[in-house]
């Protein structure tokens, strides 16, 4: 299925209004990944915030965020505004 521009808008304008964004399984704070729940650890320590999105929420949301990071999977970074993306995936 391709991105639609409704999706594609939402995730760019997740990444262009936060420092770094968090695309994850669950929330933070009830990740029922283990590698999620360390990588929010990690963002809590080092920045003062960031935003996390449950991709679990939205199928559209699940498979936009790999169509709008080019297929990587768990890093993209956007030069154009200095965002960090962080697609988060536990399943292969």
């Amino acid at each position: 299925m391709a991105l639609s521009d409704s999706v594609r808008k939402q995730i760019a304008d997740l990444v262009a209004s936060n420092r770094v964004v968090l695309f994850m399984k669950d929330s933070r704070r009830m990740s029922r990944c283990e590698f999620s729940a360390q990588v929010v650890q990690i963002l809590d320590e080092l920045l003062p915030s960031d935003e996390t999105v449950n991709v679990l929420s939205s199928p559209e949301l699940r498979d936009g965020i790999r169509q709008f990071s080019d297929g990587r999977r768990f890093l993209n970074s956007s030069s154009a505004d200095s965002s960090l993306v962080a697609a988060i995936s536990c399943a292969r």
